[in-house]
């Protein structure tokens, strides 16, 4: 089993160690660092706002709703890693995580780019079969990772030609999550398929799957490509000290990393008030009986930025 860790704090995922995992001629696990990166991924009940430790770049999020959340990061080893890592929540939810640590990634590049490309999705209802999206590599012989995780806390059977890398579920009263990592080695590159992890129970799911280039292939190209502009931002006035906010997410040619909010009152410029890695956000920094103007715009992994949303207005409530 990977190194993993689960609990109901604000936090999760303290590695003492680091699973070293793969196949295949540019995947065999090794004795040394070099060339490794870190994979890890984070499933948390709830939709709190997930920050990772320092070093660590987030490659996607998906959620159902409010049920569930799984959030999934790289870290290119370069011999200063910690004794451990602590992912902190925005709020106290139950959680579960692992680390796993491959050998022969193509890190060489500035910037480092390990992952060619990485897809996800989630369900809004309960089910036992953990299906992913086909995503579409661009090298021969990238590892892909699965990445699966539950909001019950089952065992779980890996999906077909891919090797369990292991599983850590936990408890909390009623409250259950449960998270399953597994690879494979791919041949030619081209579309994946998507893949199936069964569950022993059902529940609310999340499925990712993640490929990371081997070394020596080719340099991916440049990302110049902005993430187009969220749409349908909305602004409701949940009380006189809280506005949350959701909007329609942003598309990316490699994917969106994060949103950047922007709040502005009366005649002042906007000015960024936070980062959501998902399209919502609640902004408790407002005062009552205030009009606060917001938009929104999407980041990707290349620092590409998005044209702004469609701005909304709010007025806080005088009371409650």
């Amino acid at each position: 089993m990977p190194p993993g860790e689960a609990n109901s704090e604000n936090r999760c995922c303290m590695a003492k160690e680091y699973k070293e995992a793969g196949r295949g001629r540019n995947w065999t696990p090794g004795r040394t660092r070099a060339l490794m990166v870190l994979v890890a991924v984070i499933t948390v009940r709830g939709a709190p706002t997930i920050t990772q430790p320092a070093g660590w770049t987030l490659v996607r999020s998906d959620m159902s709703g409010t049920t569930l959340k799984q959030a999934t990061y790289y870290r290119a080893v370069d011999g200063t890693e910690a004794a451990s890592f602590a992912w902190t929540f925005s709020s106290t939810g139950l959680a579960s995580g692992a680390i796993v640590a491959y050998a022969g990634v193509d890190v060489l590049n500035t910037p480092v780019r390990p992952v060619d490309t990485a897809d996800g999705s989630a369900t809004t209802s309960s089910t036992a079969s953990i299906v992913t999206p086909s995503i579409t590599t661009s090298v021969e012989g990238d590892l892909l990772i699965g990445a699966f995780g539950s909001a019950t806390n089952p065992t779980f059977d890996p999906p077909s030609g891919m090797i369990e890398q292991g599983e850590i579920a936990a408890s909390s009263g009623k409250t259950r999550v449960a998270t399953e990592v597994t690879d494979q080695v791919l041949g030619a590159a081209g579309p994946t398929g998507s893949r199936t992890a069964t569950a022993s129970k059902s529940a609310v799911v999340v499925g990712q799957l993640i490929a990371l280039r081997p070394v020596g292939s080719t340099p991916p190209p440049v990302d110049t490509e902005k993430p187009t502009p969220p749409t349908n931002l909305a602004a409701t006035a949940t009380s006189s000290t809280r506005v949350d906010l959701a909007w329609t997410a942003s598309t990316d040619n490699v994917g969106v990393d994060r949103y950047v909010v922007q709040r502005a009152t009366g005649a002042e410029a906007f000015a960024s008030i936070g980062i959501a890695t998902v399209p919502q956000f609640a902004d408790r920094t407002v005062s009552k009986n205030t009009t606060y103007r917001y938009r929104v715009m999407a980041v990707d992994a290349a620092g590409n930025t998005s044209d702004p949303s469609g701005i909304v207005s709010v007025t806080t409530p005088r009371r409650g």
